[in-house]
Formats: C-alpha cells, sequence, structure tokens
C-alpha cells in the first residue's frame, strides 16, 4: 500500500521492564508510576507514595510475575508489538518503527531510526496502540511524542524539520482546523446581514475596504432550483463575512454601521460568533447581548409601541399607566409601554399572528 503523506510510522505502546530482574522492574516501576498521568497527585505525595510505599514492596513480587511469562530476551508485551510491526511493515511502503511510553525502545530512539533510515523524513505518524481514551494510556503517550518532538527540533533532516503529531481522523482534522482559524482571526471577523441578492464577493470587498485592510470577503450562497426550468442557480443568503487584517478595523467597521449601506440598503454589522458562542449568549437572558451591530427596524414596526418582559410584581405596583398585558401562546407575560391612551392592539397582533 503506497502512503503519500507520511514518511514513517512509530507504532506507540504501554512499554515494559527491560528485563525481570529487579533492578530493571524498580526503575520500570519508578518511571510508570511517578508519570502524573498515572496517579494523579501533587508530586511530593506521588513521590513518597511510589518511591517509599509501592517500589519498595511491588519491586520483587513484580519481579517474580514477569519471570514466569519472559520469552527468550524481550517481554510479551515487546514481543507482539514486534510482530504487528512486521505485519504493518508488509502492508505499507515506508519505515515502521516501535516505541514505549515506558520503558525501551524509547519514542526518541524511534525517531532516531527514523532520522537514519529516511534522511529527508517530514512527516512521521505516531499511532498509540490503545482501543479507547485514557489520561494513563492514550493521553500520556500524546504528551510523550509532543515532547520528544520538541527535542528533534534542534536537528534538521536534509533541510527539513521532523514533524510528529497525533493521528487524526478526518473530522478531527477539519475540527481542529476551524478552531485553530477561529483562534487566529478572533475579532478580526465580520458578520454583515441584509445584503441584496445582487451583492457578490467583490462588492462586499470593496464596500468595507474604507475601514482598513480586507483579507478576505465572502457572500454566503445556497442552492436554487427554478421551478418551472428545473434550474439551479447558486443564490446570495444575504449575508456575508468580512476578514480584516486587525481587530482595530473590525472594530471601526462595526462602529459605523449605522451609516453603512450597500446598494441602497442598511446592514447589520457585527462581530462573527460560532453557534456555541451565540447560544450560550442567548442562554444568558431573554435578549440578546449589545455585540456592536447595528440594524434598523422595519418601516411596518416602527410606529409600534416597545414590549418589554416584566414581572407580575411591577404590574401590580404600576400606577399613572394603562398597562394592557397579555400572555402569548409562548406562555410569555408582556405589557405595552406606551403612555396613557396608547393602544397596543397592533404589537400584540403582529406578535402573536
Amino acid at each position: 500500500m503506497q502512503n503519500n503523506k507520511y514518511d514513517a510510522v512509530v507504532l506507540m505502546n504501554l512499554g515494559s521492564p527491560d528485563s525481570p530482574e529487579q533492578k530493571d522492574v524498580k526503575k520500570y516501576l519508578s518511571e510508570f508510576l511517578m508519570d502524573e498521568r498515572v496517579i494523579d497527585y501533587s508530586y511530593i505525595f506521588r513521590f513518597l507514595l511510589v518511591r517509599g510505599i509501592i517500589v519498595p514492596f511491588r519491586t520483587k513480587n513484580s519481579a517474580h510475575a514477569y519471570s514466569r511469562i519472559w520469552k527468550e530476551d524481550v517481554s510479551p508485551l515487546i514481543s507482539i508489538t514486534m510482530q504487528l510491526q512486521k505485519a504493518v511493515q508488509a502492508l505499507v511502503d515506508v519505515p515502521v518503527e516501535i516505541a514505549m511510553r515506558y520503558g525501551n525502545p524509547t519514542v526518541q530512539s524511534a525517531f532516531e531510526a527514523i532520522k537514519n533510515k529516511v534522511p529527508g523524513a517530514k512527516n512521521v505518524l505516531a499511532i498509540p496502540l490503545y482501543p479507547h481514551y485514557a489520561m494513563s494510556s492514550y493521553e500520556t503517550a500524546v504528551e510523550q511524542a509532543k515532547a520528544a518532538e520538541e527535542k528533534m527540533k534542534g536537528f534538521s533532516l536534509e533541510g527539513q524539520s521532523l514533524y510528529v503529531c497525533r493521528a487524526l481522523s478526518k473530522d478531527e482534522h477539519k475540527r481542529q482546523m476551524r478552531d485553530e482559524r477561529r483562534k487566529t482571526f478572533k475579532d478580526r471577523n465580520v458578520y454583515i446581514k441584509g445584503l441584496a441578492e445582487e451583492v457578490n464577493d467583490e462588492t462586499l470587498k470593496k464596500a468595507f475596504e474604507v475601514f482598513g485592510q480586507v483579507l478576505s470577503a465572502r457572500v454566503m450562497l445556497e442552492r436554487r432550483e427554478d421551478m418551472k426550468t428545473s434550474k439551479v442557480e447558486m443564490k446570495s443568503r444575504c449575508f456575508g463575512f468580512v476578514c480584516f487584517a486587525t481587530k482595530e478595523d473590525a472594530a471601526k467597521a462595526i462602529a459605523a454601521a449605522p451609516q453603512q449601506q450597500i446598494l441602497g440598503r442598511n446592514l447589520y454589522v457585527g462581530i462573527a460568533e460560532s453557534k456555541e458562542e451565540r447560544m450560550g449568549r442567548f442562554a444568558q437572558g431573554p435578549f440578546p447581548v449589545n455585540m456592536g451591530g447595528f440594524y434598523p427596524m422595519p418601516m411596518y414596526q416602527q410606529h409600534r409601541p416597545r414590549r418589554q418582559h416584566v414581572s407580575l410584581d411591577f404590574l401590580i405596583i404600576s400606577i399613572g399607566w394603562k398597562a394592557k398585558t397579555k400572555t402569548s401562546r409562548h406562555g410569555t407575560l408582556y405589557v405595552s409601554n406606551g403612555p396613557n391612551g396608547t393602544d397596543g392592539n397592533d404589537a400584540w397582533n403582529a406578535y402573536d399572528a
């Protein structure tokens, strides 16, 4: 099987002592149990527990248990991992090395072997051999690979740096790239709503270049089918995004939103949010937090009295107002807060229509 993405593969397993002798078992147990992801306590407590109690009393029994299952010169775990290495090697055309999180061979030695076998290596696929996620197995192996990566940054392979990463699925890779983009362009990506259907990417970019350097401008599109001709076209969804080079330029665009128009239409302009951020903001209260954007009220609503969420106590103590209340079909109590004599029926009808 050909592989054009990775230059080498490292199979990572838990580890084993170098021999069933007590000195090697003691060394292995100390390294294994002193890992903060195995025993999740402070270093001092973990040191006293491992070096003072567990290792002195457990080494002899563990060494005896290892001696009963030891095969030839290696432990069963390493022997099985080596068999897996041969099977994988037969399927790929790049070097396959094995590494243990604790004991030998180390991740560092595996990378050194790759350096010698593939002088021009760029990408190494490190695969922790665990069927599940746990801090004491999968996570600690990933962190060990990252630490080895940091050590390997000191040299280059024929002018190319070595890159080590955990293997990601396609969906994980997409989520990682999306999160990285959000962090990179946070407070610089602006959301624009209320665009005319005629507005395209170039029109949107020119309209906002007056506020600063625009890195990208995109009008969101959707597929629409003409019912008569069955012709499918890409039509504007009437909103888009503009990414500025600096967050100061984005702030200027948002501040100028009340005067901003494209093809005669007023716009809403605000900081772009992810769905999770938007839902979290809505969960904070009945009204969205002001994000600095502006969106004009439609003409047919501008003459109508504003409605508020109010408590029953407020209605009881209201004096000098002809408060007109009603319970909507959504079960929320509202009041028309116009002055004496104001009829709020049109607002209620509009809400419950």
